[in-house]
């Protein structure tokens, strides 16, 4: 156990390594929160004004979508650097070496989350900036860390799997590409389900994201209407058991 623990700290800490010598990547990684709400707080500020959102600020409203949006978008590419890896052969020289096949998939986890952690927390110190309340207080921002991490794991195993899965990043970047534009819009991100038109609002209703979302807004906004908080849990962890079982057949042929 002991053993295993230096592996998966060792290989966490070479991932942190490689984000330090990427101020960069650093920079935008920061940025990107910032970016929810100078864009979208002020593009669909009107939108607030309608009966659907009563008293509730625009600003307001987007705090759960962008915390929901970053993890997304963060887990999603979660599996680049492991495909480089694969690309320049490094990978192949880890899976060679006497450590643990699980320690290379629980490091980059480990890594993903904690980035998604960080961010969160930038985001919501920008939203208490911005003068946006929480109405669950402390206990609902342990819960928003909570819904993020449930929905930062599924996300970041198929991410993960397509690393595996795939031989080049450019094919990596079309398929995330292609899940990511309808996984946004085909929830409650930026408008409400109420509003949508009902085929659309259907697909939300699946989408693990207007969970995860919905979820985030009972926390934040007084009164939302959202599913029971133990049937968004349960949404959101069924969401990773699927994807950890399809994830792991990939991992077992990949790395067997």
């Amino acid at each position: 156990m002991n053993h295993s623990l230096q592996e998966i700290g060792a290989l966490t800490r070479r991932w942190f390594i490689h984000l330090s010598r990427e101020p960069v990547h650093v920079m935008f990684a920061l940025i990107q929160p910032l970016l929810w709400f100078a864009l979208f707080a002020n593009i669909f500020s009107r939108v607030a004004r309608g009966s659907q959102f009563g008293n509730v600020s625009y600003p307001t409203f987007m705090t759960a979508s962008a915390l929901a949006l970053t993890v997304v978008g963060n887990s999603l590419m979660g599996g680049i650097p492991l495909l480089m890896d694969k690309e320049l052969g490094f990978l192949n020289k880890l899976l060679a070496a006497p450590i643990s096949r699980n320690s290379i998939l629980m490091s980059r986890f480990l890594f993903v989350n904690a980035v998604n952690w960080m961010q969160m927390t930038i985001i919501l110190l920008v939203a208490l900036l911005m003068k946006v309340h929480l109405e669950t207080g402390a206990a609902g921002i342990v819960l928003l860390y909570l819904l993020g991490a449930l929905l930062g794991i599924g996300v970041t195993f198929i991410s993960l799997a397509l690393a595996f899965l795939l031989h080049s990043h450019a094919e990596f970047f079309a398929i995330v590409g292609f899940i990511n534009l309808p996984l946004v819009f085909v929830s409650s991100a930026l408008i409400p389900v109420s509003l949508m038109p009902i085929w659309l609002a259907w697909l939300a209703k699946i989408n693990p994201l207007t969970y995860a979302i919905d979820g985030m807004r009972a926390m934040i906004i007084p009164g939302w209407q959202a599913q029971p908080i133990w049937l968004i849990f349960f949404a959101l962890v069924l969401f990773d058991a699927i994807c950890f079982l399809i994830s792991a057949r990939i991992f077992r042929r990949n790395l067997g």
